[in-house]
């Protein structure tokens, strides 16, 4: 891999399955599935949209990387007030959250709503 790819920890890699994805956007998006796949039994795909990345079980999930811009939407199970209100998060749909990440830093202060999410849906 060229210098400064992030090598995907848990075998899925976005850099080859978005590659007409700006590298910022995929960079993005690697950090958030390996940080996903730290949960056990989480299983990622490529979203039938073909624009995003599930996970089985379903508590988070990539809507879109981004391909204008560096650049990530992610949903996360539970409603802003049930994640502490995080500033970059917004109501979505249903019991979901929706935030737009385009820094590593905005990524990074969103990583622990994955647990949030988590354990929300699992009842926890």
């Amino acid at each position: 891999m060229p210098s400064g790819v992030i090598e995907p920890s848990g075998g899925f890699d976005v850099h080859k399955l978005f590659p007409s994805c700006p590298q910022g956007s995929r960079e993005l998006a690697q950090l958030f599935v390996d940080e996903v796949l730290k949960f056990e039994g989480t299983t990622p795909f490529v979203a039938p949209t073909g624009t995003g990345v599930g996970f089985k079980p379903n508590f988070v999930w990539i809507e879109r990387i981004k391909t204008q811009r560096d650049g990530v939407t992610i949903s996360f199970y539970g409603l802003p007030h049930r994640h502490g209100n995080h500033h970059l998060l917004r109501k979505s749909r249903a019991n979901w959250s929706r935030a737009y990440a385009c820094t590593p830093d905005e990524l990074k202060s969103l990583l622990p709503e994955i647990k949030i999410s988590h354990d929300l849906k699992r009842g926890r």
